[in-house]
């Protein structure tokens, strides 16, 4: 996702944006520090003072500030806060808007207390004596796209073709991908996941852009076996697979859901989600410790909100669009291809914690940022808590 380099907007007051048009306010802290006049009168007691250095317990009191970006990606949270589930539960959020690099250190200090956290930042879940925990996954991306024309080689293929089905149409074929985005990870990973259940004469192998056999580790490679791969910028591949030269395609967001719609021509064959879940490494939700240890019910309020927002953004996105754009005042553009990302609601969250695809996503997270060697390993039960996912869900159902 695109990631913003600049704060695009200070904390957003819930009530000035329900009862005006878009305006921006400053942080408290940057508010003068006026000492209102003595009314002090004689003879009577005064409060009892609070002694110098002494911390009061903050009060659990419905009060969140919430970390956001300025993408799809963040819109259950947008759309619970602009559908007033926020305000049902009994929340007064602040919400902060800005890229991920520049809140993730204000969620790990807890000057933001819950926050959506990107691939990229999940690293800081893994750290020793970690100040944040995950709560919830918010959504699998399954934006890289295997796809086929419907005659040919790719003839009778559809997104629930076996492993197999897809090694012996590939063997053979031509295939043209964008090596320089992650579409290129996802193919060598279905590449190597198609080897692992096929015999080895019939391993499938391509050559990268230095001549090199790929993948690397195969007992023999076979000519009839050799797809041939041709790099291409993602965007030109929706024109490309017009001229009928190549077999497939892996293509990512506008330019993959466009083929895709040509049902009459292209399928998809293969995803993240159909056949290498290995390779989701999802967005996900953390909280602050510190400031979960004095806000127990303001965060169990905060999730059944957030889950009421994954409902409705999985239900309408299109109008969870409308949300994020009305809250942003304009900051968010329209566009976003829904068919590459697949949204849980409430019965999907319990569904892939049942299953336990929900822990297989924390290790991916973990495995796209270490290596099994590494000595000091911490476990998923050390990293998550989804007991407030569930019993929101559950709540909800």
């Amino acid at each position: 996702m695109k990631k913003i380099r600049f704060l695009v907007f200070s904390i957003f007051s819930i009530s000035s944006l329900l009862l005006s048009s878009c305006s921006i306010f400053n942080n408290e802290k940057d508010q003068p520090n006026i000492e209102e006049p003595s009314e002090e009168i004689p003879g009577e007691e005064k409060p009892e003072e609070e002694t110098p250095g002494e911390e009061k317990p903050e009060e659990d009191n419905g009060k969140i500030r919430i970390g956001l970006n300025l993408d799809f990606g963040s819109g259950a949270a947008y759309s619970a806060f602009n559908q007033g589930y926020f305000i049902e539960e009994g929340l007064s959020p602040d919400v902060v808007v800005t890229g991920e690099s520049d809140f993730i250190e204000g969620l790990l200090s807890g000057e933001i207390n819950v926050g959506v956290v990107g691939n990229r930042s999940s690293v800081n879940y893994f750290t020793k004596d970690s100040t944040i925990k995950m709560v919830a996954i918010d959504n699998l991306s399954n934006d890289e796209r295997l796809i086929s024309f419907n005659f040919g080689n790719g003839a009778g293929l559809t997104s629930n073709s076996t492993i197999e089905e897809l090694g012996e149409a590939l063997s053979g074929s031509s295939v043209v991908l964008d090596r320089g985005s992650q579409s290129y990870s996802f193919w060598n990973g279905l590449i190597d996941k198609i080897n692992m259940q096929l015999p080895s004469d019939k391993d499938i192998w391509y050559l990268n852009s230095y001549g090199r056999k790929i993948p690397t580790n195969l007992e023999v490679y076979l000519d009839k076996n050799q797809i041939n791969v041709i790099h291409m910028k993602n965007s030109l591949i929706y024109d490309a697979m017009q001229t009928e030269e190549y077999d497939f395609c892996v293509a990512f967001s506008n330019e993959a859901s466009n083929l895709v719609k040509e049902k009459g021509m292209f399928t998809m064959i293969a995803s993240p989600i159909t056949h290498l879940k290995e390779f989701i490494t999802p967005l996900t939700w953390a909280v602050n410790l510190e400031w979960l240890k004095t806000h127990e019910e303001t965060m169990k309020k905060y999730m059944r909100a957030l889950v009421r927002g994954m409902n409705f953004r999985r239900d309408d996105p299109e109008m969870c669009e409308i949300d994020i754009e009305y809250v942003t005042c304009g900051g968010y553009k329209r566009g976003f291809p829904f068919d590459s990302v697949y949204l849980l609601g409430a019965e999907e969250q319990l569904e892939i914690i049942h299953t336990g695809d929900a822990y297989q996503y924390v290790q991916n997270i973990w495995s796209s940022h270490f290596s099994s060697d590494d000595s000091e390993q911490i476990s998923v039960d050390e990293v998550v808590d989804f007991s407030y996912l569930i019993n929101a869900c559950l709540e909800l159902i």
